[in-house]
């Protein structure tokens, strides 16, 4: 009886020793996000949400990217290329930032990463890969909504050129 006793004390304290270093890295994770941006951001290197481990130098549409490095927790504006990502779907802390690659087709391909916090802008290259274009097939339209599309598009050539003029 007093074995069992020795050893549910033993356990009991090898149990406590052992949740008490958990609550040490929690606390450390903790000061770690609280951990105020004071400077320009960098950037060590980017990878993917899924796979933290190796480096990558380029994505597809809809993939999370993970960008670690400094200064990254003020973040006020983040491009890939032209294409801003909605705030909303950014989680950054002072050392690294989750991001989805916006799913839209760039006006200017600049194959870069623009970064912008409160304390200065990074950018860095970066190559989001744009799939290919491709036609499913044709819808043939009756000649009634035929006619008022190329109405549209008359009457917007017409105010582009009148607003050229008036702008020369």
């Amino acid at each position: 009886m007093k074995k069992i006793k020795y050893f549910a004390i033993i356990a009991a304290s090898i149990f406590t020793l052992t949740s008490c270093t958990d609550i040490v890295e929690v606390d450390d994770l903790k000061a770690k996000e609280n951990k105020p941006s004071t400077g320009a951001p960098t950037v060590d290197k980017v990878v993917l949400a899924t796979d933290a481990e190796f480096p990558i130098e380029g994505a597809n549409f809809e993939q999370v990217v993970r960008i670690e490095g400094t200064n990254l927790g003020d973040i006020t504006s983040l491009k890939f290329n032209d294409i801003e990502v909605d705030s909303k779907e950014i989680y950054s802390t002072y050392d690294m930032l989750l991001a989805p690659i916006p799913r839209a087709l760039p006006k200017e391909v600049t194959n870069t990463i623009y970064i912008t916090t409160k304390h200065g802008e990074l950018s860095i290259p970066f190559v989001v890969s744009i799939p290919d274009l491709t036609i499913n097939g044709l819808m043939n339209l009756p000649s009634r909504e035929i006619r008022r599309l190329l109405q549209v598009i008359i009457l917007t050539s017409t105010v582009l050129q009148l607003r050229k003029q008036l702008l020369i």
